[in-house]
């Protein structure tokens, strides 16, 4: 499967389940455009593929997790819905506001913020946006 970005054609690879779960601590499940806005401008690099057809796409965050997402996702982390609303939320600030360089560094950012609350078991979130700083309470 392949995508197209500005001319130049980027090769998604085909994977399977249990490639990435033994390979990824953090796997993060997330259901079909959940995370649009949030995950704008970055290409997956993986997808997997069932009898079905396509299952999910696959997006390397660093070198421990991964965001799954799409109709059949899977993974050991389930974000809670208002995390998701809130990154949406900021996304859709950040890319209405700033400019394609600023916002791309803002929304990489906002998605290490929710890395590293996972791999650290922080309290909250504090994720930027273009108008405020938002906080957001761990349950």
């Amino acid at each position: 499967m392949m995508t197209r970005r500005k001319g130049k054609c980027k090769m998604k690879t085909k994977i399977t389940k249990k490639a990435i779960m033994g390979v990824y601590r953090n796997v993060i499940k997330v259901s079909y455009c959940d995370m649009q806005d949030a995950l704008k401008w970055r290409e997956p690099n993986f997808y997997t593929a069932g009898v079905y057809g396509w299952n999910s796409d696959v997006y390397v965050i660093d070198y421990d997790t991964v965001i799954v997402t799409g109709y059949r996702p899977f993974g050991n982390v389930e974000l809670p819905r208002e995390v998701i609303d809130m990154l949406n939320k900021c996304a859709k600030s950040i890319t209405r506001y700033l400019n394609y360089d600023l916002a791309k560094i803002y929304l990489k950012n906002n998605l290490d913020e929710l890395v590293s609350g996972i791999e650290y078991d922080f309290y909250s979130y504090n994720f930027a946006s273009a108008d405020e700083n938002l906080e957001i309470k761990r349950k």
